[in-house]
């Protein structure tokens, strides 16, 4: 399959406009984050099946932040739906807090695998889903990063 970059032209927000949005969601509506993970989640999921319409075997990067927690939703949709899930973890899913930790733990209460981090992305993927570093990000990157 080729190879294809999305981007959101047009469409980019600034990163402290989408903190103040999620802000806004969760504490002057109180819906919860997790509710906004897995909506999240569900658009990205059903944005890439349209877009990519004969993929059948995805791969996941999960970082050590929120950004893990939206690949894990992802990931555990995938699943659901019948497609060959590969999930890649780049930080230990023990480890990760709130949201993201109750999105790992869903992914695996569902049957999802985890793979450790080799180093190299499958051969065979047709879809890789970026779940390593997202907004919150407020440091350098390195290591196996």
């Amino acid at each position: 399959m080729e190879s294809v970059r999305l981007e959101a032209a047009g469409n980019a927000y600034p990163v402290d406009i989408v903190r103040g949005i999620d802000q806004c969601a969760i504490e002057d509506h109180g819906i919860p984050g997790y509710t906004l993970m897995t909506r999240a989640g569900q658009a990205a999921f059903d944005f890439a099946r349209k877009a990519f319409p004969e993929a059948r075997r995805w791969a996941f990067l999960a970082g050590p932040g929120n950004n893990a927690g939206d690949a894990y939703v992802v990931a555990r949709l995938a699943q659901a739906a019948g497609f060959d899930v590969r999930l890649f973890a780049l930080a230990d899913p023990e480890a990760l807090k709130g949201d993201a930790h109750t999105a790992a733990s869903d992914y695996s209460a569902a049957g999802g695998a985890v793979e450790s981090w080799s180093g190299s992305l499958p051969d065979d993927a047709d879809v890789i889903v970026d779940g390593l570093f997202g907004s919150g990000l407020v440091r350098d990157i390195g290591g196996s990063y």
